[in-house]
């Protein structure tokens, strides 16, 4: 059972990926994609693919993926697409905490402010988070991806800074620019 719901979870994020196209010919409008199981890799031959009206879940119309898991929706009513664009907010502010002491910080998920205006496309996660310990040189940070959460630990990198004579206000502060050279 619990391999059915990844298989079905990650053949619901193939959505994600699909690349969709607006072409506006006279109001009409024209979906096209690829779907790619992610777990396998593999682009799927003919997958059903279906645009469902979001405000009452009737189905707008439905095609198949071809052998190259390709597939195509054409002339589509561009109405539909512009409203949903519309209700897309331009920003979401969410907030972070970095707490330090000691040699050691960490970066969390604080709070945003979004309203429940996150659009489906976002890959944050509020339990993702960053924790170093600067004496001993190590990185532990934590990542849900694909509904799993996963742990990497790893050294810290070498960064060689310069501090350059360039200023800006940010937040009622006057900041120089730093750049940092990594080296791995």
């Amino acid at each position: 059972m619990k391999k059915n719901i990844a298989y079905l979870y990650n053949l619901l994020l193939v959505v994600l990926f699909i690349s969709v196209s607006y072409q506006g010919y006279a109001q009409k409008a024209s979906i096209k994609g690829v779907v790619t199981d992610t777990s396998i890799r593999k682009k799927l031959e003919y997958a059903v693919v279906a645009l469902i009206d979001k405000s009452d879940s009737t189905l707008v119309t439905f095609t198949r993926t071809q052998l190259d898991g390709s597939f195509l929706m054409e002339k589509l009513h561009a109405g539909n697409f512009e409203d949903y664009k519309a209700k897309i907010p331009k920003y979401n502010v969410t907030y972070f905490s970095f707490m330090y002491a000691d040699g050691q910080s960490l970066y969390k998920f604080d709070h945003d402010n979004s309203q429940g205006a996150n659009t489906p496309f976002g890959m944050f996660n509020p339990t993702n988070s960053i924790f170093v310990n600067y004496n001993s040189r190590q990185t532990v940070v934590k990542k849900f991806i694909f509904g799993q959460d996963y742990v990497l630990k790893d050294s810290l990198s070498n960064v060689k800074w310069r501090i350059t004579k360039e200023t800006r206000t940010i937040a009622g502060y006057e900041c120089r620019k730093a750049i940092g050279r990594i080296y791995d």
